[in-house]
């Protein structure tokens, strides 16, 4: 049926699948432009020990609960470690919300809970789906996906491409510069 999503001003807008991502509980929708700033999708993964919020409106009540990234997780064997590990547990009705950085700056999407912890798709896997759902016809300015702990050292590395070692059957996606 119709879709309409809810915006911070309080209006609301008819919506347009883009696309769907189940492995990793993503949905990319066409909305109108709010009235309202949108939320900055983080150019750093969060480490461990990393303070996190996640946020979101389970039993239709809004709550935001911090705690501390923990670790990496892969949703199922032969995929990337890229479901990043919240010690803060989301309630039934939070999926979808966001997991936010120190900065307030978007740093996953939240999908599932348990046993104290939270897990979500990490920034860097956000800016890849919607970076792959934008359609070809409208104007986008990327130069970075994320920057993203390198897995041999404690350093950073800017990706400009996603890495094919780190992904599992996933296509390459050319990022409009």
């Amino acid at each position: 049926g119709p879709i309409v999503a809810p915006v911070p001003d309080g209006c609301r807008s008819a919506a347009t699948v883009l696309k769907v991502d189940q492995d990793w509980d993503l949905a990319a929708l066409l909305i109108w432009r709010p009235n309202s700033t949108p939320i900055v999708i983080s150019t750093t993964a969060p480490r461990p020990g990393d303070p996190l919020t996640i946020a979101g409106y389970g039993s239709g009540n809004y709550r935001a609960i911090s705690g501390r990234c923990t670790q990496y997780v892969a949703p199922g064997s032969n995929m990337p470690y890229e479901m990043v590990e919240v010690s803060a547990e989301a309630r039934q009705g939070d999926s979808g919300g966001p997991i936010l950085n120190e900065q307030g700056e978007l740093a996953g999407v939240l999908f599932g809970a348990g046993g104290g912890s939270t897990s979500g798709s990490f920034c860097g896997r956000v800016r890849w789906f919607l970076a792959s759902a934008w359609p070809a016809d409208l104007p986008h300015n990327t130069d970075t996906l994320v920057a993203v702990p390198d897995r041999r050292s404690e350093s950073q590395k800017t990706v400009t491409a996603w890495p094919q070692d780190a992904l599992a059957a996933m296509p390459h996606v050319a990022v409009p510069r």
